[in-house]
């Protein structure tokens, strides 16, 4: 597993539920790269249970986010190229 920090604007918010029960709040966060010079889109899934001070997250906030990948996928070629990256946060911090 890789480790990664992002920092973005969540644009979407959704809570799903495992088979066990386990509640886990999913990001969807956009981040802009000025090296890179294009926008990457990442969804981001953290236990319900981990958010520190039960702070609610909104659609707008800009937040960073630390954690381990657990896969990746790449889907097309050159510029048209689609990263799609499952990616489990350790903490979400709203700046």
């Amino acid at each position: 597993m890789n480790l990664f920090m992002i920092t973005g604007k969540v644009k979407e918010i959704k809570i799903q539920t495992s088979a066990l029960e386990r509640k886990f709040l999913v990001l969807e966060i956009e981040s802009k790269s000025k090296e890179k010079g294009f926008t990457e889109l990442f969804e981001i899934s953290i236990l319900y249970d981990q958010l520190f001070n039960a702070r609610p997250l909104e659609i707008g906030d800009n937040v960073m986010v630390k954690g381990k990948i657990i896969s990746h996928s790449i889907k097309g070629i050159s510029k048209k190229a689609h990263l799609s990256y499952e990616l489990r946060a350790d903490s979400i911090t709203k700046y």
